[in-house]
Order: structure tokens, then sequence, then C-alpha cells
């Protein structure tokens, strides 16, 4: 329960940055653009300001809803005007991403600046149980007061600190934009805009304690409620990208995807983005041979479930934050589908300045598609013109080998995101499984979504940041209106299995699967 001497936030903002960098590929610096007649005396900010508008209104695909560009013009002058004032690159970092956070798309963001993220508070808020916050994490010399309820901090409402802090935040849903804050509110950058430096937290019996923000480089220990810990069981997150045990309980095979990469999605990502005839780097050999073949990874894995009889599949996707879909496109081809006609996600692409100067090999053959042709294994049904760029639709579908006959479970949480909340959903989607989630942790994952994201540079500030290029579509379009994915079953954790380590999904696929039997 204890975190001995650990720069905790520092680790959270490298992870941050390492999910980030999977979506990305090589970043372009876009050049001043011209201004509006009407726009004068701008400082540096006002410039990225424009830039990122303009970048966003050519690339993102949410543009070509109706009335939507309209509407962030509208925002762009509010914040135009509001960035005559900024005069810190931390300021002027805030506000370029709460313009960008406007978008309410999760892959839509700018880069944590680690030049800017130096100082923090040694604490983490809990909103797992929304409106109700907590204090989960300490140091340990304030171990007592956490798991408390938070009442305020500094005087100002829990929940009002907290919907300041939102505004910072890239989300598909307000599920998202809280585990968010939980993970990043602790960083000292947020907090500016409400004027805060040391912390008075006040409890709901009226307790109080204050915090003081401290380097990322200093060593603290920390303590952390019970309920934030990992799993202490076979479930608990593993180092590896993917990982499996079939003797896991009789019967039962347990698969742990940890990230949505292997040799053959990294070698597409890094030869896509270059021009044709490109040859790889030994830096770029040495790191993809030392990646695995996820087709060969759950090859022999279903080869040994099959020789041992197994019954049951549990996939746990709680640690996966995404990559590449065909990790789990090949997975989807072994399980039983109860409706075999089901397709994957429908997608539609935005062609722009921006996605073609990222993808430059790609963009080549882009050119010459029409209806009906295969481009990289793709089937692009369409080619439309919107608005003066082009948008493709993609519809894709798996061919069947359903080797697995039996049971499969899936667990997601709030750190399932992207590719791997994609999986999840077309197995929901097509019967293929049972998707399972800790009440504690709930799947913030919207299935509905933008994604597949170009990275770009912002030409004054320097800071770096992602658009989504595509918009995703569930197979089954009539739940679109689902804000995020609906679990089958929501296990709530007990006190007691919390104190003991127990994973309240395994224990429930246990039980059910023993009841079963007899």
């Amino acid at each position: 329960m204890t975190s001995r001497f650990v720069p905790y936030l520092l680790r959270l903002l490298c992870l941050c940055l390492l999910a980030f960098n999977a979506y990305a590929q090589d970043v372009t610096t876009f050049a001043n653009s011209p201004s509006p007649a009407t726009l004068t005396e701008e400082n540096a900010t006002q410039r990225d300001l424009q830039v990122l508008g303009k970048l966003l209104k050519e690339s993102h695909p949410k543009m070509l809803e109706e009335g939507f560009a309209i509407s962030l013009d509208s925002e762009l002058a509010k914040f135009y005007q509001l960035a005559k004032h900024v005069d810190t690159p931390s300021d002027s970092y805030l506000l370029l991403q709460q313009f960008t956070s406007l978008m309410g798309d999760g892959h839509t963001t700018l880069a944590l600046d680690t030049a800017l993220f130096k100082t923090y508070y040694p604490i983490r808020l809990g909103i797992e149980e929304y409106p109700t916050v907590r204090l989960m994490t300490a140091p340990k010399t304030l171990q007592s007061y956490v798991g408390k309820e938070i009442k305020s901090i500094c005087d100002i409402p829990i929940l009002d600190v907290v919907d300041t802090l939102r505004r910072y935040i890239s989300a598909d849903n307000v599920q998202y934009s809280l585990s968010q804050v939980s993970a990043l509110g602790s960083f000292c950058i947020y907090w500016r805009s409400l004027g805060l430096d040391t912390l008075k937290v006040t409890f709901a019996d009226m307790d109080s304690i204050f915090i003081s923000p401290i380097s990322v480089s200093d060593r603290v220990e920390l303590y952390s409620s019970p309920k934030a810990m990992h799993y202490n069981t076979l479930t608990a997150p593993r180092k590896a990208l993917y990982w499996y045990d079939v003797m896991a309980a009789p019967g039962v095979a347990y698969l742990q995807m940890n990230a949505m990469k292997d040799y053959q999605t990294e070698y597409s990502r890094i030869t896509t983005s270059k021009p044709s005839g490109y040859k790889l780097t030994p830096q770029e050999e040495a790191y993809l041979s030392s990646l695995p073949r996820f087709s060969d990874f759950i090859g022999q894995m279903f080869q040994k479930m099959d020789s041992l009889h197994t019954h049951t599949l549990i996939i746990d996707l709680r640690y996966n934050s995404g990559g590449n879909s065909m990790l789990g496109d090949m997975l989807l081809q072994y399980l039983p589908s109860q409706r075999e006609d089901t397709s994957h996600y429908t997608y539609h692409l935005r062609v722009s300045e921006l996605w073609r100067s990222n993808y430059p090999s790609l963009s080549e053959r882009i050119s010459k598609a029409y209806s009906g042709k295969m481009i990289d294994g793709k089937t692009f049904s369409d080619l439309i013109l919107t608005d003066g760029q082009s948008q493709m639709s993609c519809d894709q579908s798996h061919t069947p080998r359903r080797t697995f006959k039996g049971n499969v479970y899936i667990f997601v949480g709030e750190k399932t995101f992207s590719s791997a909340g994609m999986l999840a959903t077309v197995a929901q989607d097509a019967g293929v499984a049972l998707i399972l989630e800790d009440a504690s942790s709930p799947c913030a994952f919207a299935p509905c979504h933008y994604g597949d994201v170009i990275g770009f540079t912002l030409p004054n500030s320097g800071f770096k940041g992602y658009t989504s290029s595509k918009s995703f579509v569930r197979p089954d379009q009539t739940r679109c209106g689902e804000k995020r994915l609906i679990p089958d079953r929501s296990i709530p954790q007990t006190k007691d299995t919390a104190l003991l380590g127990a994973d309240p999904l395994w224990e429930y696929v246990i039980n059910t699967t023993s009841e079963t039997k007899e």
C-alpha cells in the first residue's frame, strides 16, 4: 500500500506521453497562416490559435457535421480575445488546450509538454463515485486521510474544482474527462486558472489538510487507497504487450492484452508515413525485431486451449489504451460470433493536407482510388467530395475462422480506450462475448468516436498535438447514441475483496463457470 520514494507524477506523465506516441505518426510543422485583416497586434499565442483553428477545420472529420465549423469559428473569436492577455508558456498551453478540447474528442489534444509539467501536488483525486470525490493518494504522513470524502479545496466546492479542471481535458464523454482529471489533476499547471498554490483540502467531516506543490524529481513516500491499487491476483498488470495462461483455472484461459501493436502493425506504421521505397534505419530495424508477431502468439494460444479442452476464455483489456485495431481483428477471427454477418467498424477518412503530409506513399495511391478498389487490403466503398475535401468510407469485414466454441468474457475499465475499446464493442455487437467492468473503474470509451490521429507542431510555441482523421461508427449503428461502452455486467468491488486484493471480475467469471458446471 506504499510507493517508496517514487516520483509519482513523473511516471504518470511518461505513461501519458507513451500513450499519445502510440497513435502518432511523424509530426508536421505548420507555417504561420495569414491573419484576417480585422485581427491586429497579434501575440504568439494568438498566431498559434489561428493556425490551430485552421488545422482543425481542414483536417478533423467533425468539421463535416452541419453547423459545427460555424460554432467553432465563434469560439475561436472568443479565445482570440482571451489570448491577448496570455504572457507565459503555461497560460498559452492551457488556453490552446482548452480550445482543442472543444472538439469533444479524446484523440484530438495537445501533447503534455514536460517543460511545463515540472511540479505537482502529491495527491490524487478519486472520482469513480462521482459526484462523490475522495482523496485516493497522499504522502504517507497523511495516510489517515486517504479514502475520505472531499468537500472543498481552498474553500471552493469540490465539484466546481472538478468542472474547472475538466475544461482542459480532451474527452469523448463525461466519464472519460473525469478519469483524466483523476489521472492528471495533480499537476500544478491545471490549477493556475483557479489561482491556487498551497491547497487547503477540506473533508466532509470538516477536517482539513494542507498540500504544497513539489518538484517531479522529489522523492516522496506515498500511500494509496487499496481501491487504487492493482489486483495482486493472476490478473495484475504485466509488463508484456500481451500474456496468457491457459492453466489459470480448470478449463479457463486468461489473455491479458495491454497494447494493440506487434511487428506487422509497427512496420506498417513506420513505412506508411514514409515516401515510396523508404529503407528502415538500423534503429527502426532493431525496434521491430524486438516485437512479437501477434498472429503467431494467438495461434499458439488457441492451439494450447484446444489441446486442454478449454471452455472459457477471458480477455482482459483494462490496461489497454489502444494502438492498431488489426490485432483485434485477428483475435475476433477465432471467436464464436452469434451474428456471422456482423461487420467491423465503418469509418470515414478525412483526406487533408496534413493527412497527405503524414502519409505520402498512401496518399499517392489514394489519388488513384475508385469505388470498390482495394487499397492496402481495405475496400473503399465510395469516394465523396465534401466542401472541397476528399472523404472516404470503408467497411471492414472479418474472415471467420471460429475455432473456439466456448464462452468468452472481456474485461474493460477506465483505461480501456481507442482500438481496445473497439475490440470490445465489436465483440459485444456480434454477440461474441459478455463485456464486464469493475463498477469502481467504469469504462469511459465512446463506441462511436473519432481517431486515427496525425501529429502537428504549432509554429510559435512549439507545442505538439494530435488531431483525428477518421470518424468511426460501431457495427450496431442503432446504438451510436450511447456515449460510452455499456457493459453487459457491472460488478461491484466490495471492501473485503479490495482489502484482500481480489479481482471482482475474475471472481465473477470463476463463480459463474463453477455454477454452470454444477
